[in-house]
């Protein structure tokens, strides 16, 4: 007996909206997949800038470095002038005072070269160990820039692949999609634009709605039942779909 309510069988809306949130759901796992194929690329992309910058400023504390032991060694040869020039002025007095006048320059002049060796042996092996470091950075520059093509080349072709799978699911998700009267067909739209990536469709069982558990009175359930129109969630919004 017709009830005179504009009723669609449970075969008709329910199994197509539960297709459609299906198929969503996949051309969000692709569209995701293709994020995380960009994500490789950009993680390396970002790995060299860094090493990039890495290596400039090594090679700027580099260069300071050998600008520091160019003086030390400049200072290093003045005071051993000056060293030999206290010995000879040495030989060469005769007071006692002038003898220990330049006896205590030559003290200080032998400490200042074993100071001066001793930063400029120091600067040298920094020196050294950023010049290795330097190869290795720049080593790894060369290596990562084939590894980035390498990897572009097969991250073009994933993201290629995903792209027509998505294509190919958003073709059937518009077919299924005019399958739907306009009433359901409204609700579905409304849902997916409120949640987003997120859930749309609930399953109504056991009187509840299956993800906030909100009871569902009676008339609803029945209406639900007959598919006669659409309903929401009255807890969490969801479009409610028979199982």
């Amino acid at each position: 007996m017709n009830s005179g309510l504009d009723t669609q069988p449970i075969s008709g809306p329910y199994p197509i909206l539960r297709e459609l949130g299906s198929l969503q759901r996949m051309i969000g796992e692709h569209q995701a997949k293709i994020l995380g194929h960009k994500k490789r690329v950009e993680m390396i992309q970002a790995t060299r800038q860094e090493k990039s910058a890495e290596l400039a400023e090594k090679k700027a504390l580099q260069k300071t470095k050998l600008l520091e032991i160019r003086r030390h060694e400049n200072a290093l040869a003045q005071s051993e002038e000056n060293l030999g020039r206290a010995k000879g002025h040495s030989n060469e007095a005769d007071a006692t005072r002038q003898v220990e006048s330049i006896e205590k320059e030559m003290l200080f002049l032998g400490q200042q070269i074993s100071q001066l060796e001793e930063q400029t042996f120091k600067l040298i092996g920094e020196s050294d160990i950023l010049l290795v470091e330097i190869k290795e950075i720049e080593q790894y520059l060369t290596g990562s820039e084939k590894a980035l093509k390498e990897v572009g080349h097969e991250v073009d072709s994933l993201i290629e692949a995903d792209q027509l799978e998505i294509k190919n699911l958003e073709e059937r998700f518009t077919e299924k999609l005019s399958e739907l009267n306009a009433e359901f067909k409204n609700a579905f739209l409304h849902v997916v634009k409120k949640f987003g990536k997120g859930k749309p469709l609930a399953w109504f069982e056991e009187q509840r709605c299956d993800c906030c558990r909100f009871l569902i009175d009676r008339q609803t359930g029945i209406e639900l039942s007959h598919g006669i129109h659409p309903h929401f969630c009255p807890g969490c919004g969801r479009l409610l779909v028979v199982r």
